[in-house]
């Protein structure tokens, strides 16, 4: 998701995430945030497709906004030990 965020993914993934700015022609507070779409199996709830755009919109806003892999990689780390611990 931070690959596709960024846009350092192959050409071919261009399409493979939605942003909710897209879809709608007007302001909406979570115009960055990217969809998810439906599924109707319970294998495909476990696809990067289904989870990736879950789990990124889930992150805070200041660490999305990052464009650094490390700088991401290890705020997004600190934010996962500050939850569970």
């Amino acid at each position: 998701m931070f690959q596709h965020h960024v846009g350092t993914l192959p050409a071919i993934f261009a399409d493979y995430f939605t942003e909710n700015a897209a879809v709608y022609n007007y302001n909406t507070r979570h115009k960055h945030s990217y969809r998810s779409e439906i599924c109707r199996t319970n294998i495909r709830q476990s696809t990067v497709r289904i989870k990736g755009p879950q789990l990124w919109n889930s992150i805070d806003a200041r660490i999305r906004d990052l464009r650094i892999y490390n700088v991401f990689k290890s705020a997004f780390k600190s934010c996962l030990l500050d939850q569970y611990c």
